[in-house]
């Protein structure tokens, strides 16, 4: 979540190495790292190298925005000016999106807008909190959060897991970590898409 970033390529790499896919919610321009569409950045070919093998791409809305706590012009022109960056640079639309902060609620209006645009609105039920422990030493926190969080039971239970390829920890640390542990307790890392059964 939150990039791509500096960090995307490694994790893009590591993911490889596992034979593991995922699903990325990209925002178009935050971090002062530029439009994700720029063609003078490496933006552009980081998230065709990341649809081409065969992540799904989906929208984290363009600044970041608390969607709850905007207008409804301006909620609809962060959600629609990222679905156009990412047409520019993929060629498609995604359908899905994670509202930043994990907020939308129906009196704010997000929930409708995001139906009225035909999205499928995504939240997490295991959050590592990486963004809090971006630290060598402190990222174990987010370990012990997904170990304790992670049932044993895979028969009878399914994890979104919400963690941020902005964070160096996440990359060099955590995402090795998860991938091991989900494994070691019989699930199997898939897409949000194919999650849902979508």
């Amino acid at each position: 979540e939150d990039g791509p970033y500096i960090y995307t390529t490694e994790l893009l790499d590591l993911l490889a190495a596992h034979e593991v896919k995922a699903t990325f919610f990209i925002t178009g321009d935050n971090r002062a790292k530029g439009h994700i569409d720029d063609p003078a950045t490496e933006w552009p070919s980081i998230l065709r190298r990341m649809y081409n093998a065969g992540h799904q791409v989906a929208s984290h809305t363009w600044t970041h925005r608390d969607l709850t706590q905007v207008n409804e012009t301006v909620r609809r022109a962060e959600i629609i000016h990222n679905e156009m960056a990412l047409r520019n640079v993929l060629g498609r639309i995604p359908t899905y999106i994670r509202p930043p902060f994990l907020e939308c609620s129906t009196g704010s209006g997000c929930e409708e807008a995001l139906g009225d645009l035909a999205y499928h609105s995504i939240s997490a039920n295991l959050d590592t909190k990486d963004y809090m422990y971006d630290d060598p030493v402190l990222i174990q926190r987010s370990k012990d959060r997904y170990s304790s969080t992670l049932s044993t039971n895979s028969k009878e239970n399914s994890y979104i897991v919400l963690a941020h390829d902005v964070h160096e920890q996440t990359v060099h640390n955590l995402t090795e970590y998860m991938i091991s542990l989900a494994r070691e307790r019989g699930y199997k890392l898939v897409t949000v898409g194919e999650c849902l059964d979508d």
